[in-house]
This record gives structure tokens, C-alpha cells and sequence, in this order.
């Protein structure tokens, strides 16, 4: 984070104060001279990231995939040179986007422990208090133990980096609850099921198409996720709110 002098205008009246805001950095992920991805992030975790990002898009199954991972930092950002265990298909840019969502994780948490998670969550946002420009993203057991947390100025970021930790300390999981501040799209949710993750929670609303593409995985989806109130779209096969 960074101090800055901002002129303040309120009620009529200016004054000059400081303000605090958030770092960016492009970040460049490379594997034998073929741009993978690129990402502007949050300083921090790009180790976690990177895992996670190339985990939840497919390119590897799990950490020993990664023979060799090396960060570069350079004026214009940070480059990251990656070398897998097997190669990877074509020739350009990956394009991420597509609808793969084959597999379906199963694995169940009571309403008690979802409730529960508000405290983790609230205890962990301290940088968006501070600066209003950060999402957290949350791992947790079914059990409601916060596991990891992470935070980026994007939510897709967060969320790659606490996947990532997961995948470093030899984690599974198919057995976990990702927690995301932010409204639930379609690609949060593809995220998760290529990801294996069996339940999504987040603090903002959920797409259409994210609620279309949760009902054929069978992955827990959870809307507007505040105080320990919350909206289940999906859930029969992972949540259980008669369960503590």
C-alpha cells in the first residue's frame, strides 16, 4: 500500500489529507517462451497465484506438475518462467474462457458451520477497510476452520492465491468451501469445478448462468453471504441445512 496527499471536499469545505491505496503490478506467466497468462495483481503471493491460477484453468493436477518455477522481477513487472513434468498443447496464448466443466465434486457442510465463517472473513478484511480496493478470498474445511486467506485488488486473483497455498502445504480439495468477497459470476464458478472445490460462497450476488452451470456440476453456490446470512442457490448435494 502506498500514502498519497488527496484534496478532501465535503459539506462545501476542502481540505488536504492523505489517503492510503492499493499497489498493482503486471505479472507475465511464460513457459518455454509462450505466454501463458498475464495478470495485473497485487504485490505478494506470486508463487500461490500462479499455482493456483495454472491448477484451476487445468494445465496441472496438482503441485508436482511444476518441475521448476522461477520469478523474475524486471522494471515493466514481474516475469514468471514455468516448467512442467509433461508438455502443454498449441502454440499461442491459452484462451481460458471456454465451458468446460466436466466432474463433479461431492462433499457436504452444515448450516452451523456456514454460519460460522463470518468471523474469519471479517477478521481478515482489514486492507479493504483501509483502502476499499481489495477482495479476500477464504479456504476453508467443512468443519468451518479457516485454512487460508488471501488478498488481491481482483477477486479472481484472491481466489488463485489461496487455491495455490492449498495446493503448495499438499491439501486437497474436494473436501473445502472457498469464500470469495465479491459477486458470483460464471467464471468463478467454472474456477471452482475445474478446481474440484464442492462449495462457493460469496458476499455479492450470483449470475444466471453461474446458477446454471452450479445445478449441472452439482456444486454448492451461496449468494449475499453477510453476518452469517446467506442465500443457497445450489446445494443439495454439498450443503446440508439441517446439519450443524
Amino acid at each position: 500500500m502506498r500514502t498519497v496527499r488527496v484534496s478532501r471536499y465535503e459539506e462545501g469545505a476542502v481540505r488536504e489529507d492523505t489517503d492510503v491505496v492499493a499497489e498493482e503490478f503486471q505479472v507475465s506467466v511464460l513457459s518455454n517462451g509462450r505466454e501463458l497468462f498475464s495478470e495485473v495483481m497485487t504485490p505478494g503471493e506470486v508463487k500461490e497465484f500462479v499455482y493456483g491460477r495454472l491448477f484451476c484453468v487445468g494445465l496441472i493436477g496438482e503441485k508436482g506438475d511444476v518441475t521448476d518455477l522461477r520469478v523474475e522481477e524486471l522494471p515493466e513487472g514481474i516475469r514468471v518462467n514455468v516448467v512442467f513434468e509433461g508438455s502443454i498443447p498449441g502454440n499461442g496464448p491459452l484462451h481460458l474462457e471456454n465451458d468446460d466443466t466436466e466432474g463433479k465434486a461431492v462433499a457436504r457442510i452444515g448450516s452451523e458451520a456456514l454460519a460460522g465463517l463470518w468471523n474469519d472473513v471479517e477478521a481478515r478484511s482489514d486492507l479493504h477497510r483501509k483502502t476499499g480496493a481489495f477482495h479476500s478470498g477464504l479456504m476453508f474445511d467443512m468443519r468451518g476452520e479457516c485454512l487460508f486467506h488471501s488478498n488481491d485488488i481482483g477477486r479472481h486473483n484472491a481466489a488463485d492465491k489461496v487455491i495455490g497455498k492449498l495446493l503448495l502445504a499438499g491439501g486437497r480439495t474436494d473436501d473445502k468451501v472457498l469464500y470469495v468477497t465479491s459477486r458470483i459470476n460464471s467464471s468463478m464458478v467454472r474456477k471452482c469445478i475445474r478446481g474440484r472445490i464442492p462449495v462457493l460462497v460469496g458476499r455479492g450476488a450470483v449470475t444466471d448462468r453461474a446458477l446454471e452451470m452450479a445445478r449441472s456440476a452439482g456444486l454448492g453456490l451461496i449468494g449475499f453471504y453477510r453476518d452469517g446470512r446467506f442465500n443457497v442457490y445450489n446445494g443439495s448435494e454439498a450443503i446440508d441445512l439441517t446439519g450443524p
